[in-house]
Formats: structure tokens, C-alpha cells, sequence
């Protein structure tokens, strides 16, 4: 099982690419993929990274919904 998968992210100059974490809020930019001036750019580039790794589509929305709920229970614990 991966614990790790690219995700299209909004970034200052555009929108970029990424690295969410099974389980743990939030995700890391990863800068070094550049910027894409379309979230749907974004999105197929971290599709492609995704598919590189062996990881389906399924089970990158799992690692990234994961984090996503991690983020908003830590949010609503305050």
C-alpha cells in the first residue's frame, strides 16, 4: 500500500502539484514540478506522477481525501 500521491494545488503564481500524505493534514508543495496556469494542467501532470508510481486513480483519492479529513478534524479540534 502508498502512502504518498501528487495532488493539483493552488499556488501563488498559478497552480502547481502537491505530495499529500496517508493520515496527515494538509499536503507539501512541490515547486521543482513548476507552475500551470489551469488547475486541469495541474491535475494531469499529478495524474501522470501518479500513474509513474503505480498508483490508481482510486487509491489516490484515498490518500488525498484521507488528508483532507485529517486537515478538518484538526481544524474543528480547536
Amino acid at each position: 500500500m502508498k502512502n504518498k500521491a501528487f495532488v493539483a494545488t493552488v499556488m501563488p503564481n498559478g497552480f502547481g502539484i502537491g505530495l499529500a500524505e496517508r493520515y496527515q493534514p494538509g499536503y507539501y508543495p512541490q515547486v521543482g514540478f513548476g507552475t500551470f496556469s489551469t488547475y486541469e494542467a495541474a491535475s494531469r501532470r499529478a495524474n501522470e506522477l501518479n500513474d509513474k508510481w503505480g498508483l490508481a486513480p482510486e487509491e489516490a483519492c484515498e490518500i488525498i481525501c484521507s488528508s483532507m479529513r485529517k486537515h478538518n478534524e484538526r481544524g474543528a479540534a480547536k
